[in-house]
C-alpha cells in the first residue's frame, strides 16, 4: 500500500486511463469515430440526408407530401410524433458521429416507410376515395418481420459458410494470398 502511495503524480492519470470504465468509453468513442473520421471524404453534415433522399427515390412524391403535411397533424397524433422523433433523433445522432457508413441508417427507412404509409392512408386515400382505413402499427409483427429477415440472412450466409468449412486449408491460404 505504501508503495502505491509513493508513486509519482504522473502515475495516477495512467491508472485512470487503464480503468475499465474509461477503457469502455474510449473504445465506444473510437468505434463510432466521435473524434476522428475513418473516411474524411464522406464526413459532411448532409451525408445521411442525401442517403435518405437517394434511398427513398421510389417514394419521393409521397415523402415530400408526408413532410409537408406532417407538421399540420403532428400535434393530433401521438403515433406520428413517435415516428418523427424516432427518425429525426437518430438522423441527428448519426449526423454528429464522424464515421459515416451507409449501413448505419438502413433502420431509418422503417419510420420513414411508416410515415409514408400513414400519409397514403390518411391523406391520399381520403382525397381519392372519400374513406379512410385505420392505421395501426403492431410491434409484434415488426418483431416477427425482424426474425424472418434474420432467418433469411442466416440461410443466405449458410451456403458460403458450408463451402468454406469443406475447403482445404491449403486452398484457402492460396486464395487469401492471391488477394494481396
Amino acid at each position: 500500500m505504501s508503495g502505491v502511495l509513493r508513486r509519482p503524480p504522473s502515475f495516477w492519470p495512467d491508472c485512470w486511463k487503464r480503468s475499465s470504465r474509461a477503457l469502455r468509453w474510449r473504445s465506444r468513442a473510437r468505434r463510432l469515430r466521435l473524434i476522428v473520421a475513418e473516411h474524411p471524404a464522406n464526413n459532411h453534415f448532409y451525408y445521411y440526408i442525401g442517403l435518405l433522399f437517394l434511398g427513398s427515390i421510389p417514394w419521393m412524391p409521397m415523402v415530400a407530401v408526408t413532410v409537408w403535411r406532417a407538421f399540420a397533424g403532428i400535434r393530433r397524433d401521438g403515433r406520428q410524433l413517435f415516428l418523427w422523433c424516432w427518425l429525426l433523433s437518430n438522423l441527428v445522432f448519426f449526423t454528429i458521429v464522424q464515421s459515416k457508413l451507409p449501413s448505419y441508417i438502413f433502420f431509418l427507412f422503417v419510420p420513414l416507410g411508416l410515415l409514408v404509409a400513414w400519409c397514403l392512408i390518411a391523406i391520399v386515400n381520403v382525397k381519392a376515395f372519400g374513406w379512410r382505413l385505420p392505421f395501426h402499427v403492431f410491434p409484434l409483427q415488426l418483431v416477427q418481420l425482424l426474425g424472418v429477415a434474420m432467418l433469411a440472412a442466416l440461410l443466405a450466409a449458410l451456403l458460403p459458410i458450408v463451402k468454406l468449412v469443406r475447403m482445404q486449408p491449403a486452398k484457402l491460404v492460396k486464395i487469401f494470398a492471391d488477394e494481396r
